[in-house]
């Protein structure tokens, strides 16, 4: 038994670690060849304010460190000031802006969420 523990430790350290927009956390969809997931459950999953404008064309979404801005059926994201551009545009999904999680695992988390350096203690 205990050598089946320390197998299940040795996988789950040696697996990619993945963003927590993907499995079965948040519900994903696809879009135009992307798999989407809707910014306003990204956003709560993470503990952001969600801030859309009325009608449905920009959205802001906040934390106490970090700040980004997007338009819907655009490729630019503006976080902390800085612009990023995204491989799909944030979509319109039955009446919610949506961005793929291709674009949060590969731009957005790496500057929220960016790994911890190990230290040579």
């Amino acid at each position: 038994m205990r050598h089946l523990w320390l197998c299940c430790l040795w996988l789950a350290l040696l697996l990619p670690g993945s963003s927590r927009a993907e499995g079965d956390k948040l519900s994903t969809f696809s879009l135009n060849g992307f798999n989407y997931v809707q910014l306003e459950d990204w956003a709560r999953f993470y503990k952001f304010t969600y801030t859309p404008s009325k009608p449905l064309k920009t959205i802001q979404i906040n934390s106490r460190w970090s700040r980004l801005e997007l338009e819907t059926d655009s490729k630019r994201l503006i976080l902390n000031g800085v612009a990023v551009w995204l491989s799909a545009p944030i979509a319109l999904h039955n009446g919610s802006a949506c961005i793929s999680t291709l674009d949060l695992d590969h731009a957005v988390h790496p500057i929220l969420f960016p790994p911890k350096l190990k230290s040579d203690d």
